[in-house]
């Protein structure tokens, strides 16, 4: 079934609005973590998601984004790449370079998030 032009438009904003809270965060966050860190944890393939979403960031994530997992499922790396790119270049060359690392990075995150068991 065909989405009206009202849901249409209200998918639209709520995408628009959760990539200006995600920049805010990608900004925060690559603040604080040096390009050199990242790119090791890149290529050593370590997992930063769980460091990222502790237990409270977690359950608060999940509340606020529960009515729009649909659009958080369909985020692909090239969506992340394009967000971090605009904040921080450095780090998007990393996450360019090492896009299956990316991919596993938010699949991990979207399983914290949205997972079972908690």
């Amino acid at each position: 079934m065909a989405k009206s032009r009202a849901g249409l438009f209200t998918e639209s904003f709520v995408r628009r609005k959760i990539e200006r809270r995600g920049k805010e965060w990608i900004k925060e966050f690559t603040s604080g973590f040096p390009v050199e860190d990242f790119r090791y944890a890149a290529e050593h393939n370590l997992n930063i998601a769980d460091t990222i979403l502790k237990s409270d960031a977690r359950r608060s994530m999940r509340k606020k984004l529960t009515p729009f997992k649909h659009l958080v499922d369909r985020v692909t790396a090239d969506d992340f790449i394009r967000l971090v790119d605009e904040v921080s270049p450095e780090h998007a060359s990393v996450l360019r370079q090492h896009r299956e690392w990316l991919t596993n990075q938010l699949e991990i995150g979207r399983e914290d998030i949205f997972g079972e068991g908690e």
